[in-house]
């Protein structure tokens, strides 16, 4: 959130500045009161709101029978409900942009089903389509399926003027949002790396049973509706728009299967109100509506069981938040005041000592691995890295955008790094940072030395003339999963090189489903046994086997060149709980280096 805001005020430009999950009106979904004016919010939030009731109210008039427009009002409803307890908790940050996706899906299905003012829907959604790929680059990618898909079903060969108006929309609010045309190019490209690296990289199973039900839903929509539907060539075109909506929902939920999993229940009933409204049949709608009801109770209940706040969940689908709600925006001058107080005091107990102020002076600084936090809380001037949070370089380009950004004159003339960060490891997923972005911790050892550190983070300054890796001559090895490899006698630093490649397996899978995690279990010269999961594309790169710190004393060691002391490794295993989807030899190339 903070990073989000500290870019749209110092007006960084996503695709050139900042590479993140998020475009240049990200910081409207995820706004930071105190850091960021409200009416931009206030018009986001509720223009969205407009576009979804308007587009609800068109659909009850022209839907017929009238009782199955209410009904297919009253699923959008309890889904909304149902999507602000999932998301409005604070477990997840915040959330998925619920809103902005009910109003897509709303506007869809009215395009769907009005032959008489299709035409103008169709570029309405294609419109709000292309701005929403500037705020969330895979809602943006799910917006544009849906507009093309119904294009392509009911206007048919006139469809590229829809897909006009997409890249138009998205053209213009680029613009809007940043100043600049250039870099749109670069915001898609690395948008497409973030997509597609999502599934190798941040992939994590959960419950079984979540997983089981939402392939039973799955495989109920898009197989059992056909089946018993007639006449199915009345339902056969509403499938398009239904399953990519559904399709996306199971990749949001189940790549990463923790809280984001709970929304996809939700998102199929949604999904199923494209058949519904197409069956010529009262029975066929029958059986669909109690689909939609089995779905949104077994949302209601997983939710239940996973989140602690669940007295929050039956306040709202309760409605006892809505007098709450009022009275805020009655009053949203004290509301704001109170926000401000509490940033304040937030800031406060985040605040370093008076040596970081005198170190650091006027000049410019980074964060790593991810969190942001302390820059804005101690007042300091972010300068970040493209990707500005460590665990989304997902590839080898990020990873080496990153570094690049590191080696140039563009990078800052600080880098503060807590290694316990947000996550309470750290990086995400008890990732080692070595790990997941190689090229960038390499050149982080190039160009800066410690300054400052303290039991909490460590403050690098940087050099002004970069060290130089002196390497040996590189040796190559093939292994194999869980086969333990010792690392050879060397002095200094050993970069090892691990070429991992998927089969067809695990390439259907990352299409389809998700990867297995990659881990490397390492075995350290003191005794110690640590397991710390890879970003395995990155791995090609080049990281630093040897030594591998486990604490901040250890990387500040590192930075220090004390005999590199702290976390000298022995030996590592490549392991994945499904080696499958992998090809079974991973081709190894290594070399010590020592830094000049």
């Amino acid at each position: 959130m903070l990073g989000l805001n500290m870019a749209h005020i110092q007006d960084l430009a996503a695709g050139k500045d900042i590479v993140f999950t998020y475009g240049p009106f990200g910081y409207l979904q995820y706004p930071a009161p105190a850091a960021t004016g409200s009416f931009p919010v206030l018009v986001y939030s509720f223009g969205l709101y407009t576009v979804w009731l308007v587009a609800l109210a068109r659909l009850a008039f022209v839907l017929r029978p009238r009782h199955w427009a209410a009904w297919a009002i009253g699923i959008f409803g309890f889904a909304a409900l149902l999507g602000l307890s999932i998301h409005g908790t604070g477990v997840a940050g915040g959330g998925e942009p619920d809103h902005l996706l009910l109003a897509l899906i709303a506007l869809a299905l009215l395009a769907f089903v009005d032959e008489k003012l299709r035409w103008f829907e169709l570029i309405a959604l294609a419109a709000l389509s292309g701005f929403a790929a500037t705020v969330k680059i895979n809602v943006g990618v799910e917006a544009f399926l849906l507009v093309t898909g119904i294009a392509a079903l009911t206007v048919r060969s006139k469809s590229i003027v829809i897909i006009s108006v997409f890249m138009c929309s998205l053209t213009a609010f680029y613009i809007l949002g940043t100043g600049k045309i250039l870099s749109l190019a670069s915001y898609l490209r690395y948008g497409w790396e973030i997509g597609s690296g999502y599934s190798l990289s941040m992939s994590w199973p959960g419950n079984p049973f979540i997983l089981t039900c939402a392939l039973m839903s799955l495989g109920f929509l898009l197989g059992a509706v056909p089946a018993f539907c007639r006449p199915l060539r009345a339902v056969a075109p509403a499938l398009v728009p239904a399953a990519i909506v559904a399709f996306c929902a199971f990749k949001l939920a189940m790549v990463r299967q923790d809280i984001h999993a709970l929304s996809f229940q939700r998102d199929i009933a949604l999904a199923a109100l494209f058949p519904l409204v197409s069956a010529t049949r009262a029975w066929d709608r029958r059986i669909i509506a109690v689909f939609q009801v089995v779905s949104l109770l077994l949302a209601l209940c997983m939710s239940a069981l996973t989140l602690p706040l669940h007295t929050e969940i039956i306040s709202r689908l309760s409605l006892g938040w809505a007098k709450t709600t009022a009275t805020s925006l009655l009053n949203w001058h004290r509301v704001r005041q109170d926000i401000a107080l509490s940033d304040r005091d937030l800031r406060k107990q985040q605040r370093l000592g008076p040596e970081f102020y005198a170190s650091i002076g006027n000049g410019t600084i980074d964060a790593f691995p991810v969190d942001v936090a302390l820059i804005r809380a101690n007042g300091w001037r972010w300068q970040p890295r493209p990707v500005f949070q460590s665990y989304s370089t997902y590839t080898p380009a990020l990873d080496r955008l990153n570094a690049a950004h590191l080696e140039s004159s563009r990078a800052a003339d600080f880098a503060l790094i807590e290694w316990t960060g947000i996550y309470g490891t750290p990086a995400i997923d008890s990732r080692h940072p070595f790990l997941e972005d190689p090229l960038s911790w390499r050149a982080l050892l190039e160009r800066y030395d410690v300054r400052l550190k303290n039991s909490r983070c460590l403050l690098l300054a940087r050099r002004s003339a970069p060290r130089q890796f002196r390497l040996s001559t590189p040796s190559s090895l093939d292994a194999r999963w869980d086969e333990r490899i010792t690392l050879p006698a060397h002095r200094g630093l050993f970069i090892a090189q691990a070429q991992i490649r998927q089969n067809p397996l695990g390439s259907l899978c990352a299409l389809l489903f998700r990867v297995a995690p990659v881990y490397i279990d390492v075995s350290y010269a003191s005794g110690a046994q640590a397991r710390w999961r890879a970003v395995w594309p990155n791995l090609d790169e080049g990281f630093i086997a040897d030594p591998m710190p486990g604490s901040l004393e250890g990387l500040a060691s590192l930075f220090e060149r004390s005999e590199y002391a702290s976390g000298r490794v022995n030996s590592i295993v490549f392991h994945s709980d499904c080696p499958a989807e992998f090809q079974p030899r991973i081709r190894l190339r290594w070399f010590a280096a020592d830094l000049q």
